[in-house]
């Protein structure tokens, strides 16, 4: 338990310090009053590492209600340098979310991309939540739905849920099948005691 704490600690710390490394470099020094941030940036792909990308922002399409920036379009025409949200597992202990992982590796340079994201303290800048298509190269199939932590357990209870509601289905026709037949069986019954009557009538004539 202790050496997996240790390790969710050790990647966050790598995460902050590529988002200040980048910055020290003059790549991503984010301006006072675009800190707090929290909504859409739409920009290019500039580069790529292990732990995030960087955008040149070409437009700030909007904001959220818990948006803390003065002035969230200052930061049009600057870079930010994006990485993964970090997501806490059934054990407690946080790592960067595999589906933003595999997104942010699936990006090439001087691509367009439109993304969610927040900044919560320094220079770090993470994706909140990414839309249907973006799952979808990511790996994970899904209707465009926002989902959250979980995911794969939430996936695995709604096919169980699917499953289960199937397998009732099949019960209700069978059920409703079987009464059919019955009700058939018993007509065919009432037909041929008919039938028996009116021989046994006519042998008596």
């Amino acid at each position: 338990m202790l050496r997996k704490t240790l390790v969710a600690v050790a990647v966050t710390a790598v995460l902050l310090g590529s988002s200040t490394a980048w910055a020290k470099k003059g790549g991503g020094q984010l301006p006072e009053s675009f800190r707090g941030f929290s909504g859409t940036l739409e920009g290019v792909v500039v580069a790529r590492d292990r732990n995030g990308f960087a955008m040149r922002v070409t437009k700030v399409v909007g904001t959220w209600k818990d948006n803390e920036a003065r002035n969230p379009d200052v930061i049009v025409g600057d870079r930010v340098y994006i990485t993964p949200r970090m997501t806490k597992d059934e054990a407690g202990n946080w790592h960067p979310s595999e589906v933003h992982l595999k997104f942010i590796y699936s990006l090439r340079a001087r691509e367009r991309v439109r993304l969610e994201v927040k900044n919560d303290e320094g220079h770090r800048v993470f994706i909140i939540e990414l839309d249907g298509d973006q799952r979808e190269r990511a790996g994970v199939r899904g209707e465009g739905e926002h989902r959250r932590d979980g995911e794969k357990e939430k996936d695995r209870g709604s096919a169980k849920r699917r499953e289960r509601e199937e397998e009732e289905r099949e019960k209700a026709k069978r059920r409703e099948r079987e009464r059919e037949e019955g009700k058939r069986d018993g007509e065919r019954e009432r037909e041929d005691g008919k039938r028996d009557d009116g021989r046994r009538d006519r042998d008596r004539d």
